[in-house]
């Protein structure tokens, strides 16, 4: 290894990763560190033991921007007074906990009294923004499975319109059927899915990570709105999905030194199909980490940008933590991951030459959120890309 040129010591790290086993890798990390070979830097490798899964290796990034730098404490600034206006308004939640009670009614009516109707998603996490504050339900229909649902989706659709949600769209033939909706008191576009415990048991998975530190709701919300004003978020249009950037922002967040969050593992049990899955924080001692929502925006960015140099797997190849064999990115598309390896390295190129003014990063000029050193009036102009 003494031998190599510090510009491929990165690839001949990568390649011998891929051909070596987690006992051999313990060897090659304690040669390293005997030899002080210097062009390694600061980085560490983190490495997962108990996954098989190659996406669970990665890269903990230098920064050429260090704590407390001038350019970090002005992103912050500008970041605490964004952020509020960013979430949605406490009336939100009310109006989504009043159609789950609604739906969980229409759906005793039609397939028994032991319906349970449940919010998922980012209204059941309160990870939702302002610019898309859609509503994800899941019924569960007990003795039924979701192919002998859908045969009550037109009985569904009718009950629906009589309580005053429409438009009323059925999708039966997807790889989950759900029922399309709005609420026309509130305007909240609904999707309802039937016995589809999977949703449940991500919304679950998040909230144990969330109670750990109110800044990886923040991070998450901010990543959010960055990823959707830069037309990079969204599986339908074959971007990476939200849970995606959840679990990224998880894993830059137990990678920072000293780590904000800690561990969280399912517990296992025997159940029928629908019992959601319940998890339990692994107690960690962790000494207190300091750094502001400046600081691990822009390591997020970082962590993203070192581990996508040689390839792409790390962000289209994401482990289901509620189901091994899933792949979370698996309609991300290679042109959109190419596109979001280039977002994230103009982002961090404008935020390091201080250029970066967060309004045309998370796209909110048309809002009127004021913020500090930034420009005053944003009414006139024209040049503002909307998400």
């Amino acid at each position: 290894l003494q031998k190599q040129k510090k510009k491929n010591i990165f690839f001949a790290m990568n390649f011998l990763l891929k051909r070596t086993t987690t006992k051999n890798l313990f060897g090659l990390v304690g040669l390293i560190s005997k030899r002080n070979i210097s062009c390694l830097g600061t980085s560490l490798l983190h490495v997962n033991y108990n996954s098989k899964h190659r996406n669970n290796f990665f890269i903990i990034p230098n920064r050429l921007l260090s704590s407390n730098n001038p350019v970090l404490q002005k992103l912050d600034t500008q970041i605490n007074e964004v952020l509020p206006n960013l979430k949605v308004s406490p009336s939100h939640y009310k109006n989504c906990e009043g159609i789950r009670s609604r739906l969980e009614k229409i759906a005793s009516n039609i397939f028994g009294a032991d319906c349970k109707a449940y919010i998922t998603g980012s209204s059941s996490t309160g990870l939702c923004l302002q610019t898309n504050s859609d509503l994800d339900l899941v019924v569960h229909v007990p003795n039924k499975n979701q192919k002998s649902c859908v045969k009550f989706f037109s009985a569904m659709a009718k009950s629906l319109k009589k309580a005053k949600f429409y438009p009323v769209i059925t999708i039966s033939r997807a790889h989950v059927p759900i029922v399309k909706f709005t609420d026309t008191f509130s305007k909240l576009q609904c999707d309802a899915a039937f016995n589809f415990s999977h949703s449940i048991d991500h919304s679950e998975y998040l909230k144990k990570f969330l109670e750990m530190d109110r800044r990886a709701a923040d991070l998450i919300i901010l990543v959010k709105q960055w990823a959707k004003a830069n037309k990079c978020h969204g599986a339908v249009y074959g971007s990476l999905c939200s849970f995606g950037y959840c679990i990224l922002a998880i894993k830059y967040l137990q990678s920072t030194s000293p780590p904000i969050l800690g561990t969280v593992k399912p517990i296992i049990k025997n159940s029928n199909d629908f019992d959601p899955i319940e998890f339990r924080v692994v107690e960690q001692k962790r000494e207190k980490n300091t750094e502001t929502l400046g600081e691990l925006f822009y390591g997020f960015l970082k962590f993203i940008e070192t581990n996508t140099k040689e390839d792409l797997k790390f962000i289209r190849e994401i482990t289901d933590p509620t189901n091994p064999t899933a792949n979370i990115a698996r309609s991300f598309k290679e042109d959109k991951a190419i596109e979001m390896k280039k977002l994230v390295r103009n982002t961090i190129k404008k935020i390091e030459s201080d250029e970066a003014i967060l309004h045309e990063l998370l796209g909110t000029k048309h809002n009127k959120i004021k913020v500090t050193n930034i420009v005053e009036e944003l009414e006139d102009n024209e040049d503002v890309v909307k998400p």
